[in-house]
């Protein structure tokens, strides 16, 4: 392991590591030169030897000698009258000793066996024959000289192919003999070359090895300045122990945080001196502390004072040698900021909880006296009025409408900064809905003197599933801001669909005043108008246009805006939308009759709202007995039993809320009855939290004597259940279903209806999971929602009844009532599946 702040290249151990490779490999190849020169060496001198030695024992003059000598012994055999017998024994002793010498010498060996082994032979087995007379007597010599003559005549052909071929033989062993020691001398002289050549590149490698050692050497002391500079000047503490966890090393920035000196340091324990939590030990604990990378510590300066430091340890070892360098910085105005930061965002928490509260407090006290308001005059609007006065009634009903707009802008952004805003799937007509936005918003455009114009021929007959409220809402703040800012000219809606991307295209363009390019941001931020000054043309709070965007972009949409000042403005929306097949148009509106008598308490605090309430109920042909606060509606509760309680939530002494919770949790003759919440508290919490307190159904303030007689009519069911049988809806829509198909087209109609199945066996089988696995209700009754859709789409009447059962039975919290309530809408999807199947 490297010591800390020295990298590789830094190694003082490298350039001996690469001298010591280098002897290691050049010393093997120096000592087989070497050793193969003094192989060849003594091979050539066997070689010149074996020369020497040839030449020494006339090898070639002996078989040549061999020739003459017999020469001279039959010279001697055929010469002379008496012939000289003494020179016949002389030079057949001469010839015999000869060829005695050439057919056992060593040297002469390739000779007898090679081609003349024949001519060796005959020549012996003449000598053989010879020997007898020469040894005998002078006269049986003499008597023998005719019969050797002939026979040494006989054999000179072989002596002269014995000669010629050991002539040829010495030749070639000659010849070979002098190659061997020419390649022996080329072999030394290689090796002698290639030794030469090794010592020279030994001597360059020793010497490039020596500028390696003196670059090391500058290298080293480089990396040794750097490493002094880098802890010297590190921001950053830097403390060296050893393995006994004695301080090494103390670096400037360490002095400072320390409040300490360098050499008042060194030497002592780290762990007694600066750490109180030990963790400079020389243990396994603060080895452990080295895999962990950055943590957090509690240090001590030298005035006893403890601070908290961010701390990481390195190990280094080498040859057994242990090293750890402490790096650590103090965090005491880290701290301090994230300390900030906490109650920074704890204030904001706070912040939010208290704005929420705000909203939640301005919406009941804003809402209550337009309750009273807008309850009033729509009381008043059922007397007798003169013409005069029911202008004026007209006027005041829209204030009190364009109030409640604020109001609800308010809490619409709210809930969209929360998240808590939700957005349904239904099918709906887009073309429908703008030209409704058309026909809302034309007279407002008529008294300006502005043209409104809505353009749906590229979208005709388009059905797509989304939010058709929302969708109408962003073009009613789009067209409406376009008309406030049009002092004359055009506004014209334009709606266009596009099937390869998915996405439904709705625009607004006007010939206004425009917008500047800087400012075309600034008019989605809340409250923000551009003109602020009172002599505005143009009223409103500010808040459409973000609400706008909000909404397009909680759909999955975007907004852009295309404007210029003078040249008017287009605000184009992108929407993506899945085709859906076209629903059965609902059931025209039917004028609000009055329903059967119920006994109905009404227990709400404000005398205004309970006057107004008690009006309309009786106009609806109910009976109604006042409460004024919690408290007596609940002793009211407990003396009669009653069809209906309408409870409001705000109230002295006891709440609405917990009212309901007791006269639920009693015994008393109300426990089952139907209450209905007249709250000013719109955000999905508080209905949550009414729904759970047992409460079935809220109502918005301001209350309508519409929306109050639909709340009756639905409660109503709970008190006199409709009779199943004889109410029994048809399982398929005939009339729905065959315009949905002829729409469409039979291949998209098919595929749709493939999805619906897949969609409702899913659905089904997921609901009932969380049915049984007791998740959150508000959850369950948005899934049923979703899938009553979409059998209303397909012209499932049965199932689509079924399933808003089921909706209603959630809502209202009827725990005991749900399951079986989902088991029963197994077989009527089995019936409705397979009638759309036959279809």
């Amino acid at each position: 392991m490297l010591p800390v702040g020295q990298d590789r290249d830094d190694d003082p151990s490298q350039p001996e590591r690469g001298r010591w490779w280098s002897l290691a490999l050049s010393a093997p190849f120096v000592a087989l030169c070497i050793a193969g020169v003094l192989l060849l060496s003594l091979d050539a001198a066997r070689h010149i030897e074996a020369l020497a030695t040839a030449n020494s024992d006339s090898s070639q003059w002996s078989l040549a000698q061999l020739e003459v000598e017999f020469g001279s012994h039959q010279r001697a055999l055929v010469t002379g009258a008496p012939p000289d017998l003494e020179a016949v024994r002389l030079t057949f002793d001469i010839f015999y000793s000869r060829f005695e010498t050439i057919s056992k010498g060593r040297l002469y060996a390739d000779i007898t066996t090679s081609e003349a082994a024949a001519d060796f032979r005959a020549v012996t087995s003449f000598l053989a024959g010879s020997v007898p007379l020469i040894d005998g007597d002078d006269d049986t010599l003499r008597a023998g000289l005719p019969a050797m003559a002939a026979r040494a005549e006989a054999i000179r052909p072989a002596l002269r192919s014995i000669s010629l071929n050991g002539v040829r033989i010495f030749s070639a062993q000659a010849d070979g003999q002098r190659f061997s020691v020419l390649r022996a001398l080329i072999r030394i002289t290689a090796l002698t070359a290639a030794l030469v050549l090794a010592l020279a590149i030994g001597v360059v490698a020793l010497w490039r090895l020596m500028q390696v050692a003196r670059q090391e050497a500058r290298r080293r002391a480089r990396a040794n300045h750097r490493l002094r500079a880098i802890v010297s000047t590190a921001l950053d503490g830097i403390v060296v122990t050893d393995g006994e966890g004695l301080i090494l090393e103390f670096n400037a920035a360490a002095q400072r945080i320390f409040h300490c000196k360098r050499e008042d340091v060194l030497g002592r324990m780290a762990e007694r001196l600066l750490f109180p939590d030990s963790v400079a030990n020389h243990s396994p604990d603060a080895d452990h502390a080295a895999q962990m990378g950055r943590r957090r510590v509690a240090a001590i300066r030298a005035d006893g004072a403890h601070f908290p430091a961010e701390l990481s340890v390195t190990l280094s070892e080498e040859g057994g040698n242990v090293l750890r360098v402490y790096y650590l910085r103090d965090i005491t105005r880290q701290v301090a900021d994230e300390r900030e930061l906490v109650a920074a965002r704890d204030q904001a928490v706070a912040g939010e909880r208290a704005k929420a509260r705000f909203l939640a407090v301005m919406s009941h006290e804003m809402r209550t006296p337009l309750n009273g308001l807008i309850g009033t005059l729509e009381l008043l609007n059922d007397t007798p009025l003169s013409p005069e006065q029911q202008n004026f009634l007209r006027i005041v009903r829209r204030s009190g409408d364009v109030l409640l707009t604020h109001v609800n802008d308010v809490l619409d952004i709210s809930r969209l900064e929360t998240g808590r805003f939700t957005f349904a799937e239904d099918a709906y007509d887009p073309v429908a809905v703008m030209r409704d936005v058309a026909e809302t918003l034309r007279p407002t455009a008529v008294a300006g003197g502005i043209g409104l114009t809505a353009d749906s021929t590229a979208a005709e007959g388009l059905h797509v599933l989304g939010d058709a409220p929302r969708v109408r809402q962003v073009l009613v703040n789009l067209a409406g801001n376009a008309i406030k800012f049009t002092p004359a000219g055009e506004v014209r809606l334009h709606v266009r669909h596009d099937p390869d991307a998915g996405k439904l295209i709705l625009s607004v363009s006007d010939t206004g005043i425009g917008i500047l390019p800087d400012q075309v941001e600034r008019i989605f931020e809340d409250f923000v108008t551009l003109d602020s000054s009172y002599m505005r043309a143009a009223e409103g709070t500010g808040l459409g246009l973000g609400i706008a965007r909000r909404l397009v972009e909680g759909m999955g949409g975007h907004v852009a805006v295309d404007s210029a000042p003078g040249r008017g403005t287009t605000f184009t929306v992108t929407l993506p939308v899945r085709p859906a097949i076209r629903p059965r148009p609902p059931p025209e509106a039917e004028p609000v009759a009055p329903l059967p008598g119920r006994k109905v308490l009404l227990v709400e605090d404000n005398a205004i709202n309970r006057l107004v309430a008690t009006s309309m109920l009786v106009k609806l042909g109910q009976e109604v007995t006042e409460a004024f606060d919690g408290a007596e509606g609940l002793e009211r509760a407990e003396q009669r039993r009653y069809d209906l309680i309408l409870m409001d939530i705000s109230m002295p002494r006891l709440d609405g809320v917990e009212t309901t919770r007791r006269i639920r949790a009693g015994s008393g003759p109300n426990r089952s009855t139907p209450i209905v919440a007249l709250t000013a508290h719109a955000l999905p919490e508080d209905i949550a939290r009414f729904r759970e307190a047992g409460m079935q159904h809220s109502l918005t303030k301001p209350i309508t004597r519409r929306a109050l007689a639909m709340a009756l009519a639905d409660v109503a069911t709970v008190i006199t259940p409709p009779d199943p049988v004889a109410d029994a809806p048809p399982v398929i829509d005939r009339e729905t279903l065959d315009a949905a198909a002829s729409s469409l087209g039979p291949e998209v109609f098919r595929t749709l209806r493939g999805r619906f199945f897949d969609e409702m066996e899913t659905g089904l089988t997921r609901l009932e999971e969380r049915l049984k696995s007791g998740g959150a209700r508000e959850e369950y009754a948005g899934d049923i929602h979703k899938l009553a859709g979409s059998a209303a789409v397909f012209g499932a009447t049965a199932l689509h009844a079924a399933l808003k059962a089921q909706e209603t039975r959630a809502k209202r919290a009827e725990e005991d009532r749900l399951l079986p309530g989902h088991t029963a809408l197994l077989p009527i999807w089995a019936q409705t599946r397979k009638a759309l199947s036959a279809i």
